[in-house]
């Protein structure tokens, strides 16, 4: 089934990719936006799924190439229903003033209660940043991911785990992404499946 009319789901991730620089961008929680929901069909690779929330969608709607007629149509639809709700707030101010401070009451309440989740959201943020190292959303260091399956962690065979998952990665179309660590500066990082892979390749040399 095409995606908002991509013909394949590597050319959809580009759409996907741009939207979460944007939301990062916006210091937004990347794992509650766009949540993994990738499933290991007998056991093997994960197949790639997301389960994202509406600002997920709108920010891939506007991040896509707008001669899709089905961006086209998201595009239209989020316009809509921004203009939607700047129509509601003008119909807002032509009520009687005693309406007019409940909704001012009840906007400052609801402002409060954003920036609170604002701020936890940042909160997530950071930590997830601070983690990434650590793998904690299925992307790892080669390092961290030795210590967390409790292999070899020494620098040579964490140098070869490496460039093993880069292979993998390579062969299959992904593309490391970098991380920076406080010790050893930027490092690469690699999907789960990759260093699974590529540990098992490892381990079928010895």
């Amino acid at each position: 089934m095409p995606l908002l009319g991509y013909d394949s789901w590597r050319r959809f991730t580009d759409a996907i990719e741009r939207a979460k620089a944007a939301a990062f961008l916006a210091d937004a929680d990347l794992s509650r936006l766009f949540a993994d929901a990738g499933k290991k069909p007998g056991g093997g690779r994960p197949a790639c799924d997301l389960r994202l929330e509406r600002h997920a969608c709108y920010l891939i709607a506007l991040n896509g190439d707008p001669r899709k007629t089905e961006i086209a149509a998201a595009q239209t639809y989020f316009a809509v229903r921004t203009r939607e709700a700047e129509v509601s707030e003008h119909e807002h101010s032509e009520l009687p003033a005693w309406a007019q401070q409940q909704i001012e009451t009840i906007k400052r309440v609801g402002q409060i209660e954003v920036e609170v989740e604002r701020q936890r959201d940042r909160l997530d943020v950071t930590e997830a940043r601070l983690d990434s190292i650590e793998g904690q959303h299925d992307w790892f260091a080669a390092l961290a991911y030795a210590k967390y399956v409790g292999l070899n962690t020494s620098l040579e065979f964490v140098k070869r785990l490496g460039r093993e998952a880069t292979r993998v990665c390579r062969e299959n179309g992904v593309t490391p992404s970098q991380s920076q660590h406080q010790l050893y500066g930027q490092v690469g990082c690699y999907p789960r499946w990759a260093l699974d892979e590529a540990s098992a390749a490892m381990a079928r040399v010895k």
